[in-house]
């Protein structure tokens, strides 16, 4: 797990995981949604603004813009601007001007937004972001690798088995060998390597083709035991088994427990269920998407893992959005309809920081030699 920074998105080496403070949203309140509510789930949308096409339709937009923002100056003690005299869409992008720089006045992080959803439904909501304070979540598969070939850790690499099992087959988190990001970059350093146009010395060209091929079968293997059903079915009765014998078996029971107990509470969200990428500034045209900050990846450390932030660096230098989580409250009426409190989003990231530093610790092979040595003892 890594920082970037706030202005630049920008990923280094790997460092042991820093905790970073997250602010508990509120409890989740069981309500009936509405079909609007429903149908904006699923959707992929544009905010409005001053050009967009859907503006011409002049009568609805009017009547169900300041019907629902009547909703949310209740909410929030806004006295709404009067636009009488102001021609259309003006009136609309004037009371959102100054809507907005009310809740940036009140420090507030919500933002307003008008949109339409692929069935035509035009609704006002307010959006705000989680942050994920920069950080970049990158899983290596080698830990998993590395516990499978210890004939003294075949619990510990069982449980960890069923760990990833929920981040791959629920969380629904990108794995390397498919079509996402970290899969297309290694793809482009195999292609960088056979082709030699830098001019490395063999031997390390040899090497470092090696490590990627290798990450390429272990990954397919890992793939196939990953995706079985028992990892995730036989995940209590692993807890249930399992014996402490060192400080690092606590450690993972611990961890295990605690993504076993997210599971149960939320047995089917997955961590990007709640981003709706192209909401936030919709302009913006360098966008860095989830699947480019959390992931599988064979390894955090060594020229493979050099390379990869390399090329991640690329995109993130350029990004002008991160796509990440949103708490959003749709006022088609009084009071509002929060879709989401990300209470979830806010214990998987914290769970996902502290399995990040237990990756990075079995990876490191002294520290496997030191949990091989307490149980030794």
């Amino acid at each position: 797990m890594v920082q970037m920074q706030q202005d630049r998105p920008v990923c280094r080496k790997p460092q042991p995981a820093q905790g970073c403070s997250r602010s508990i949203t509120g409890k989740t309140a069981k309500r009936a949604v509405s079909t609007f509510a429903a149908d904006f789930l699923k959707d992929h949308f544009p905010p409005l603004s001053e050009e967009t096409e859907i503006l011409c339709k002049q009568q609805q937009v009017e009547s169900v813009f300041f019907s629902q923002i009547r909703y949310f100056a209740d909410r929030y003690n806004f006295i709404i601007p009067k636009v009488d005299m102001v021609v259309y869409p003006y009136n609309i992008y004037l009371v959102m001007q100054e809507a907005n720089q009310f809740l940036s006045s009140k420090k507030i992080e919500d933002r307003l937004y008008l949109i339409e959803s692929s069935e035509g439904n035009i609704c006002l909501l307010t959006a705000s972001t989680f942050n994920t304070s920069g950080t970049v979540y990158y899983f290596p598969l080698k830990s998993l690798w590395t516990l499978s070939l210890s004939k003294k850790h075949k619990q510990e690499y069982r449980l960890l088995l069923s760990v990833f099992a929920y981040c791959y087959q629920v969380l629904k988190m990108p794995y390397y060998n498919g079509c996402h990001h970290v899969g297309y970059y290694y793809e482009a350093m195999e292609e960088g390597l056979e082709c030699n146009e830098e001019g490395l010395d063999k031997e390390y060209q040899k090497e470092c083709l090696a490590e990627i091929r290798l990450a390429y079968q272990a990954g397919r293997e890992l793939e196939t035991h990953i995706l079985k059903p028992c990892q995730l079915k036989g995940w209590q009765r692993r807890l249930d088994r399992f014996n402490i014998y060192t400080p690092f078996g606590r450690a993972l029971y611990q961890l295990a427990l605690n993504f076993y107990d997210l599971y149960q509470h939320f047995p089917e969200k997955s961590f990007h269920e709640n981003i709706y990428c192209g909401l936030i500034e919709p302009d913006a045209e360098n966008r860095l998407y989830p699947d480019q900050y959390i992931s599988f990846v064979w390894s955090n450390d060594g020229q493979l893992a050099e390379d990869l932030y390399n090329y991640f660096n690329c995109d993130a230098d350029e990004a002008q959005v991160v796509e990440e989580p949103l708490k959003i409250t749709l006022y088609d009426k009084a009071q509002g309809t929060q879709l989401s409190d990300l209470r979830f989003e806010t214990r998987l990231f914290e769970l996902f920081g502290e399995l990040a530093d237990m990756l990075q610790m079995i990876e490191d092979s002294e520290h496997l030699k030191t949990i091989e040595d307490e149980r030794n003892d």
